[in-house]
């Protein structure tokens, strides 16, 4: 049989035949394992939602009052021990008259009471002079410090000549008179407790059984008397924390009552995640538990923190909507009722050199 040479094959063909029979197997094989690495890494689902938690604290205001100054703007960057407002205490001045018709018509009752009670009687009466003279010195504290004000005004408004110089005599006049008084009635005030420090306490007398309403009554006005004093100057707003202003609930010139939020503070950063598994539980989420982070940003971060805290029961979660202060309110049209699902919360720490906002939402996968 005759031996013939196989005919050579060109490179041409040769890369023709690759392109036609193995490059759609390599393109196929790549695609799927490109697929399978996204989903592991990227697309697989989270084990649960979390959220940074922010760090806020609320500014209220101690006194029941009027708001003269607030210094602040919302987005507003702020030091802890930032004077940020003031409070001016409502007028007390009615609260005083109605405590010094009290005194006195506790004081006229007294008259009536037997000779036995004399004695007592003596004294209670010099502890209620005392006392009503102590309110009536915090009523000129408060008219010396309205007429301060005026005269305050006064000036600026004679600089200006929007009033005559007499007017500002006037006031003038009004305010050297009342700080007279207020010295004055000091004065009386530390002569009279003198006094009462070096009389001994009259025994009353074993007819009287119970408690004395007259030292009741001493012990009430007196404490309505120091809370009064405690609010004559103007109460003061203090940042209590390094953070930004993001809520302001009442302004300038709107009055305010004791205890009420003036304005929110909110951190720039946090350390914690706070997260809820959902029932049935996937896993067993235990103290010291590896968890991967992921955030949703465009440039997907990721990183492993741990478990620090798992709560010791289930909780009422709302899912996740539009935020309201610091609270999820449920989806438009739904109800709060409608919207609550329980969840165990669980604390999971933020990894180092995650950069995430406080609110931010993030998946959580625990390993």
């Amino acid at each position: 049989m005759p031996h013939y040479e196989p005919i050579p094959i060109p490179l041409k063909e040769r890369i023709r035949e690759f392109r036609m029979r193995l490059l759609p197997l390599l393109g196929v094989a790549a695609a799927v394992a490109g697929v399978v690495h996204l989903w592991s890494s990227a697309v697989s689902p989270a084990v649960l939602t979390g959220v940074v938690e922010p760090v806020s604290a609320r500014v209220v205001s101690t006194a029941t009052g009027s708001l003269v100054e607030l210094s602040v703007e919302r987005f507003q960057w702020v030091k802890q021990g930032t004077v940020l407002g003031m409070v001016r205490p409502e007028d007390s001045r009615a609260e005083l008259e109605f405590m010094r018709n009290q005194l006195a018509l506790q004081q006229t009752g007294l008259d009536p009471l037997a000779e036995a009670r004399r004695a007592a009687v003596d004294y209670q009466k010099l502890r209620l002079s005392w006392l009503q003279q102590k309110v009536d010195l915090v009523s000129a504290r408060i008219n010396l410090q309205f007429a301060a004000s005026d005269l305050e005004r006064a000036e600026k408004l004679l600089e200006t000549n929007a009033i005559t110089g007499r007017v500002f005599e006037s006031r003038l006049k009004a305010r050297d008179g009342f700080s007279a008084e207020v010295q004055e009635r000091e004065n009386l005030v530390t002569e009279l407790g003198r006094e009462l420090e070096t009389l001994k306490t009259p025994e009353v007398p074993p007819a009287q059984e119970g408690n004395d309403p007259l030292a009741d009554l001493l012990r009430v006005q007196r404490s309505r008397m120091l809370a009064i004093e405690k609010n004559l100057g103007l109460s003061s707003l203090v940042a209590p924390m390094d953070g930004m202003v993001v809520e302001l609930t009442r302004l300038r010139g709107e009055n305010v009552l004791a205890g009420e939020t003036i304005l929110r503070i909110e951190a720039g950063h946090s350390d914690k995640i706070v997260g809820y598994l959902k029932q049935p539980l996937p896993v067993e989420p235990k103290v010291g538990m590896s968890v991967e982070v992921r955030t949703r940003t465009p440039l997907r971060q990721r990183g492993e923190g741990q478990v620090r805290n798992v709560g010791v029961g289930f909780e009422s979660v709302m899912p996740r909507a539009p935020r309201v202060g610091m609270a999820w309110m449920p989806a438009a049209g739904g109800t709060p009722e409608a919207g609550l699902e329980l969840g165990l919360p669980i604390e999971v720490s933020l990894p180092a050199g995650m950069r995430v906002r406080p609110g931010e939402v993030v998946d959580l996968v625990l390993r």
